[in-house]
């Protein structure tokens, strides 16, 4: 972050937020001495006076997207460029987060496909995107 001269987030990790433990990621911001961003690397190195940073729970914002998209969207975020049960961070049906089967997208959506499948490059991490009309956009 400090290099390039903006910010980055880590890979998913366990946080501890209010004495519960939930996984996100950090987001570190490089603070230089002067408001511009110097230059070059040597130059952002050499000014840099300090970070800050902000956990974010990956639960606590994306439910807030979903209740924005009125629980219309199924979505599932996974860490990396590869859709595996592993890699699994964020289900938007949050009661099934745990299992972690090989079909994940079959636990929201039985018998579907994703209609949108993307990777989605934030902060220097790599995120795979899943994301369909849930079965309540669908049923109406």
């Amino acid at each position: 972050a400090m290099l390039r001269g903006d910010a980055a987030i880590t890979r998913i990790t366990d946080l501890w937020i209010r004495s519960e433990n939930r996984q996100g990621f950090v987001m570190f911001q490089p603070v230089y001495r002067s408001t511009s961003i110097p230059e070059d690397e040597s130059q952002r190195e050499a000014a840099c006076r300090g970070w800050m940073y902000m956990p974010i729970s990956t639960s606590g914002c994306l439910h807030d997207l979903c209740r924005v998209a009125n629980r219309e969207l199924a979505l599932e975020l996974y860490d990396g460029p590869i859709v595996e049960a592993e890699r699994l961070f964020y289900r938007s049906n949050e009661k099934r987060l745990g299992d972690k089967s090989a079909s994940a997208w079959s636990l929201i959506r039985p018998g579907s496909a994703p209609n949108l499948q993307r990777t989605i490059e934030f902060g220097g991490a790599t995120w795979t995107l899943l994301a369909s009309p849930s079965s309540r956009f669908s049923a109406t």
